[in-house]
């Protein structure tokens, strides 16, 4: 496979340690991060994890916005946000509910922080080669590390495997797509059912929400009408799948915020079936 364009391993090295040396001498600490770090202690407004996939490298530029450093989405605070991209296939979870990240996010932050809300994200995307290789079979001759999880996913998703099947859907870049949108389904209500258990209340008081997303790699499965590769739609949130009572919620939630009807009709979307 030729290596696609963009800079070589070396090369960010390179940039890594002349950007360091070039601002040595600048006071450039964020007043926000500095404060955090006077009184000690985390209180990210929200945890998420996302696919390991080159394509998802971060789930900070979540809603399109791509800035290095990532001010305008976190604020000028680093400790907004608390991501990972890990799954621990000992525990046999999917990533919600089985890392460390998203356990010490749902378990003692949102549980014991200050803010209102918390948003707990789930990230999945088209063109996943996770759910390829579930459909075809192909995790079976995988090292350890990929068998493991690829097998759990596989349980979790035969139901939707046979339904693709049922209803004729062939096309295969709309059954990859339609298998992560039930992925992200499933670690939603999975997530759901061990905090709602852990922490009778903080869901059901809106103190946290639990928010399935998909990222369209594609940029024309989601939004076919106005195609932009990498744009990310709301999917879920709190096991709210249809998508009318979605955009309610949506909208409610928002309330507060300038927020225009158009906005929410194209980013709080599915792909039914």
């Amino acid at each position: 496979m030729a290596p696609i364009s963009g800079p070589e391993a070396k090369e960010i090295l390179v940039s890594i340690m002349e950007h360091q040396f070039i601002n040595r001498n600048i006071d450039n600490t964020l007043p926000a991060y500095k404060e955090r770090l006077e009184k000690g202690g985390q209180d990210p407004a929200y945890g998420g994890a996302g696919c390991g996939d080159s394509f998802c490298t971060t789930l900070y530029d979540t809603a399109g916005i791509r800035p290095l450093p990532n001010i305008v989405f976190t604020g000028d605070n680093p400790g907004n946000a608390l991501v990972t991209r890990l799954y621990d296939s000992r525990k046999r979870e999917l990533v919600l509910s089985g890392t460390s990240s998203t356990a010490y996010f749902a378990n003692h932050v949102a549980t014991h922080g200050q803010r209102p809300h918390y948003f707990l994200f789930s990230e999945g995307h088209t063109l996943c080669g996770a759910m390829d290789a579930i459909l075809g079979n192909a995790y079976h001759k995988m090292e350890a590390g990929l068998y493991e999880p690829l097998l759990f996913m596989h349980e979790k998703l035969k139901d939707t495997i046979n339904k693709l099947d049922r209803k004729g859907i062939t096309d295969k870049i709309m059954r990859n797509a339609l298998l992560a949108q039930t992925n992200v389904d499933i670690q939603v209500n999975l997530a759901m059912e061990l905090y709602k258990k852990l922490y009778p209340g903080i869901i059901e008081n809106n103190k946290l929400y639990v928010v399935g997303m998909m990222r369209d790699i594609t940029g024309d499965i989601y939004a076919p009408e106005t195609p932009m590769i990498g744009d990310v739609f709301i999917t879920n949130i709190n096991g709210e799948k249809d998508t009318d009572r979605l955009k309610q919620l949506v909208t409610g939630l928002l309330r507060e915020y300038s927020i225009t009807k158009e906005v929410i009709e194209h980013n709080v979307r599915r792909l039914d079936f």
